[in-house]
């Protein structure tokens, strides 16, 4: 079949019909019966750019079958230019026709010799079209970028840029081949076409980087320019992206102070104003705040001169206000004048408003980043600002501030010129906050001016008892409230006590008069300073337990008890307390877990009649009459008491009443957790003899929880205790004297729940009893009783008989028929898994002499993760049955694979049956005999991921399950593979899809360390493969940043695995590839160049790796960076200039 000329039909319906025609052929047509004439593009491009919608779905999925038939249609240049533009304005929702056109585009124009006709088509026609389809497929970024910076930033066009951006500082109309371009940017900026304006910054950045030093004013020139096509954009979100984004571009090259320093300052000055002020915004937006911390940092003077006007637009909105003045504070801080940052904002500000907290968080930091000196010139600013009779409450704050972020400790001067130097201005603040106190402060129902003060007041506590600390005597506290000094009347502060808005500060005073009083006299405390802490914390805060941590040992056993107790509630309903400082010791430990016991009593339900009583825990008396006690009380825990002792260690508790109690509260939880069920286990591992009534209760509510791990743990310490064996044996005799008189289905009920029981207690009890019930089970006519089990009834005698007798001769011809039954009913749940394992234990004495292959397999693919049943059962095989079920093995690795469901999953299975046999121990001869199928296996897997098609359904699943395989086989056998053939395996690791790549970044990096640990010498001879291997790495995940569908850890993970491949290169084959690494160094670096945004946190996991490579190349790098771009060669230097300064010597000592 030939497809030829259709275009001259007429008829619409005529030539709808011919598509379809031509669709039903292909279809039906092999390859080599396709032939593709030149006219056919033609009639393709008509019908594409006709609106009949049918005849369009017809020609485009006749497109695709051709392209599916492998053939490539021969576009003239022109022919192309218009298939793209109509595709990419008419056809943009079909993203395979797209993927194929630009393809076929960008192949064309990267050996197009006329780029002036490229770029001229780019501009007038394809630019907006192609940043729009980059803003809807993520996937088709990465090529389109390329096709964009290829002919847009080409180093043809580097002197017409240069004339261009030359003609708008002349003012003069001048030709130049890049007018187009710029001319169509316009047209679309103004249009508020987004994707074209999150580009302009790019072209921006290019003609910054063309521009000769002594012309840095035509890089306003081309600013302004650029600004008065954003400015025509109704909408303000996206003028302020644009602009922000072209200052910032200003900003990071440092171009600002040349521009200001010359004849363009009045020019600039009243430009940025302009942007500022001259445009009506919506003021209150993220947006605009962020563009004047811009001009804050490019123009501080013009942004002070307006400070008021600008304040007066945020005063609203606390989130503008905080963006605005965290930018403020750092601008003053770089510059180390923070002392006059306060008056700058008390003349802009009304001196009543309350500051966002994390502005003055951000200014505590930078407080604590400040000399001594530095600290002193600012407080006495403040100081001095703080008028009598004016109210200041932003000074207060940036005092209290102030004195949290003090670093007292760090300072290197003397401790009596520290005390004597900051006890006057201590004094001095103390009188100026005392002046600020007034009759409204205390009643005005806004809380604000009192919590300024108060807030104050605390911190210059904690500064005070900093600086106390440098004296050798401390004075006394004669005040019991003012003990920072004197602030308020008894009766001012009385007043205060039942304001819920100052409740944490009073609380953090009252631990503040308990420090300062510990601090003068420990044995020596006012009661009184008790009594008002605990009156002032029945309020629920996290910060409670941290303020009374330094002085709570301190206190009497009493009071302790009381605190405790006052807070049981908040430390069980908290989670995120850190509660190992209450279990850190043992006497500690005991009030906790006594309040915790009184608590769950005294919070379950009554009698209503009856009053409550207070119940006394008492860990000294006899531990049986103790957890009687504690038996007598019905109640019901809540869970979210036992995290409080998840993590003791339980063994080293001497009191057994703390051990009983503990047990006591998980023994009542509801709903059963997994940590009460642990914190169990740990109490009955410890070395205490517990209560043979708590073991008991203990035994009963784990067979009651279907945990079957726990079960067995909890009865293989009580089989092996000898205190606690009694229980088990009348708990086992007890069952088998309920089986006696039950029915047959109760019976298998029974069995099923407690295998491990009589599993664990058959020494301990007489077997015939047992064997009685499962005679009458075995020979009961009744079919019934299997729907009354999870199990087939055979299944559990099966288990019974293996597990709990110690012979089972009688039993071995039902033994042998339930296998067979068993072997049938196996699959991939392992649901019979524990049955399979009871009769691998026993396997020497059942199922050695009449064993078949499909037996064997059976049990191996069951018992996929038990190697040491398995070696036991394959040692007991004859070595021709062994070759013979591996042969039967490997048939399943087909090559090629069918994408076929059964064909996927034998190829799976297969190679996990081999990966289970090289865990096991095998005898000389077949462990010969599998080394040498093992090599032909992994030979035959880099041919079956190569010949493995990319449109396979599972393919990505196929690529996982042989890389896993062949690293666990390297893994397990290391040198024992021959190195060619481990080798081979690198190869199909080059042919892998990018996405495929990345996704198994880790099997990769592993294969490669392996070969580098155990095949280093065949490793060593190729060098470029590994090498490759390690671009296509790095390219996968700059890829995937492109197309942001991977989790930032992903993307840092994948990073730290090919820094981790780098590292090992240098431990074991630095030498080997010394010469070439560079150039790995220098595809990475060509990587960084394009212009991808890449997260600082991954950057630097990336930079990792080029240090890694760094060590190994030496200073060869400098050698070839002439063959980089300038960008490039500098992005290089960078990098290399990073490394020798912080990396070079890093673990040398």
């Amino acid at each position: 079949m030939e497809v030829t000329n259709i275009s001259g039909l007429d008829s619409i319906e005529l030539v709808h019909r011919v598509w379809r025609q031509l669709i039903f052929c292909l279809k039906n047509l092999s390859n080599e019966q396709v032939t593709i004439k030149p006219s056919f593009i033609k009639a393709l491009i008509e019908t594409l750019g006709n609106e009949n919608g049918e005849s369009n779905n017809s020609a485009i999925e006749c497109c695709l079958l051709i392209g599916n038939h492998g053939k490539e249609l021969d576009y003239k240049y022109e022919q192309l230019v218009d298939l793209l533009r109509i595709v990419l304005i008419k056809h943009k929702e079909n993203e395979q026709l797209l993927t194929m056109v630009l393809n076929k585009y960008w192949t064309t124009v990267r050996v197009q010799g006329n780029i002036n006709k490229v770029f001229l088509d780019l501009s007038k026609q394809l630019f907006s079209p192609l940043l729009d389809i980059r803003s809807i497929y993520s996937s088709l970024s990465s090529l389109i970028d390329d096709i964009l910076k290829h002919i847009i930033f080409h180093r043809t066009w580097i002197t017409a840029y240069r004339d261009y951006i030359q003609s708008l500082s002349s003012k003069k109309t001048i030709p130049c081949p890049v007018s187009p371009l710029f001319t169509t940017l316009e047209t679309h900026i103004t249009a508020g076409n987004s994707n074209v304006i999150s580009f302009l910054p790019l072209i921006f950045r290019h003609c910054i980087n063309l521009i000769d030093s002594e012309k840095v004013s035509d890089i306003f020139e081309l600013l302004v320019q650029m600004n008065t096509w954003l400015e025509q954009i109704q909408n303000d979100d996206l003028y302020l992206n644009g602009i922000c984004q072209l200052l910032q571009i200003l900003d990071e090259k440092h171009l600002i102070d040349q521009l200001l320093n010359n004849s363009l300052e009045e020019r600039i000055t009243n430009w940025m104003k302009d942007i500022l002020f001259k445009r009506t915004y919506e003021y209150k937006t993220e947006n605009y705040a962020n563009l004047c911390v811009i001009c804050l940092y490019l123009h501080p003077t013009l942004i002070e001169t307006n400070l008021f006007q600008l304040f007066q637009l945020f005063i609203d909105s606390e989130k503008c206000l905080s963006i605005f003045l965290i930018g403020y504070i750092d601008l003053y801080s770089r510059m180390r004048s923070l002392a006059k940052l306060t008056k700058r904002l008390t003349i802009a500000f009304e001196k009543s408003i309350i500051l966002p907290e994390n502005v003055l968080k951000h200014y505590r930091k930078c407080i604590s980043e400040c000399t001594h000196t530095l600290i002193d010139e600012i407080w006495l600013s403040l100081l001095d600002q703080l008028e009598n009779s004016t109210i200041h409450l932003i000074i207060i704050q940036l005092i209290s501030a102030l004195l949290d972020g003090y670093r007292l400790f760090d300072l290197n001067i003397s401790r009596a010129i520290l005390i004597e130097q900051n006890q006057l201005k201590y004094n001095r603040t103390l009188e100026k906050l005392r002046q600020q106190v007034n009759e409204t402060m205390l009643t005005s129902s806004n809380s604000s001016h009192r919590i300024c003060i108060l807030q104050c007041y605390l911190s210059l506590g904690w500064f005070s008892l900093c600086l106390l600390s440098f004296s050798s005597s401390i004075p006394p506290v004669d005040d019991i409230y003012n003990h920072n000094g004197p602030l308020l009347s008894h009766a001012q502060w009385m007043s205060l006590q039942s304001d819920i808005d100052i409740q944490s500060i009073l609380f953090s005073l009252a631990c503040q008069r308990l420090y300062r009083a510990l601090a003068t006299n420990e044995n020596d405390i006012d009661r009184k300073l008790i009594e008002n802490l605990l009156e002032l914390s029945s309020f629920s805060s996290t910060t409670v337990f941290e303020q009374l941590e330094p002085f709570f040992d301190f206190l009497s056993k009493t009071k302790q008890y009381k605190l405790i107790k006052l807070f049981i509630k908040q430390i069980i309903e908290n989670p995120n307390i850190d509660r190992t400082w209450f279990i850190s010791n043992e006497d500690r430990l005991q009030l906790v877990v006594q309040a915790s016991v009184e608590y769950a009593i005294e919070t379950n339900s009554h009698d209503d009649f009856q009053p409550k009583k207070r119940r006394k825990i008492d860990f000294e008396e006899n531990t049986d009459s103790f957890y009687d006690y504690l038996q007598t009380k019905s109640c019901t825990i809540d869970g979210k008491i036992m995290p409080l002792f998840s993590s003791i260690n339980f063994d080293s508790i001497q009191t057994s009443g703390i051990l009983i109690s503990i047990g006591w509260l998980a023994l009542n939880i509801s709903p059963i957790s997994l940590e009460s069920m642990q914190i169990l286990l740990d109490i009955i591992y410890s070395s205490k003899t517990l209560p043979l009534l708590f073991i008991s209760h203990l035994l009963d509510f784990t067979l009651n929880t279907n945990n079957e791990k726990m079960i067995d743990q909890v009865l293989t310490i009580i089989s092996n205790n000898s205190n606690y064996q009694s229980i088990l044996k009348i708990k086992a005799n007890k069952i088998l004297d309920e089986m006696k008189t039950n029915e047959d289905y109760q019976n298998i009920c029974l069995l099923e729940k407690y295998l491990l029981l009589f599993n664990h207690s058959r020494s301990l009890i007489s077997s015939n009893d047992l064997c009685l019930i499962i005679d009458r089970l075995i020979n009961s006519s009744s079919h019934s009783s299997i729907s009354y089990s999870l199990l087939d009834t055979r299944y559990i005698l099966a288990m019974i008989i293996l597990n709990s007798l110690t012979s089972f001769d009688k039993y071995l011809k039902f033994l042998q028929h339930t296998w067979k039954s068993l072997v049938r009913d196996i699959n991939e749940t392992n649901h019979l898994k524990q049955v399979v394992i009871a009769y691998a234990k026993q396997w020497e004495y059942i199922l050695k002499l009449n064993s078949t292959i499909d037996d064997i397999d059976a049990l191996v693919k069951c018992l996929n993760d038990q190697y040491e049943l398995i070696s036991k059962v394959i040692q007991s095989m004859e070595q021709n049955q062994f070759q013979q079920w591996i042969e039967n093995i490997i048939q399943n690795i087909k090559i090629p694979l069918e994408d076929q469901e059964e064909d996927i999953n034998n190829c799976r299975q297969a190679f996990q049956l081999l990966q289970t046999l090289s865990h096991c121990s095998l005898n000389k001869e077949n462990n010969l005999y599998f080394l040498t199928i093992i090599n032909s296996v992994i030979t035959q897997c880099g041919s079956l991921l190569i010949h493995l098609p990319i449109e396979f359904s599972r393919y990505i699943e196929v690529v996982s399950f042989v890389l896993s395989f062949a690293n666990d086989i390297l893994l397990m056998k290391k040198s024992q593979l021959r190195s060619q053939v481990a080798l081979s395996l690198l190869q199909c690791c080059l042919h892998l899809p990018m996405n495929v790549l990345f996704s198994q970044h880790a099997n990769i990096c592993k294969l490669v360390s392996l070969l580098i640990k155990h095949h280093t010498i065949t490793l060593c001879k190729h060098v470029s493969t590994v090498e490759t291997i390690i671009k296509l790495l790095l390219q996968s995940i700059v890829i995937q940043v492109k197309e942001n569908k991977q989790k930032q850890e992903d993307l840092i993970e994948a990073a730290r695995d090919i820094t981790k491949l780098s590292a090992h290169l240098i431990e074991q084959c630095k030498d080997d590839f010394r010469s070439t690494i560079v150039y790995v160094l220098i595809d990475y670096v060509h990587l960084l160049s394009k212009g991808v945004f890449i997260s600082p946190a991954l950057k630097k996991t990336l930079n990792g790796v080029a240090f890694e490579l760094f060590r190994i190349s030496g200073e060869r790098v400098e050698q070839y960076s002439g063959q980089m771009s300038i960008a490039e060669r500098e992005l290089l230097k960078q990098l290399h200039q990073q490394f020798k300064q912080y990396h070079m010597f890093k673990g040398i000592i």
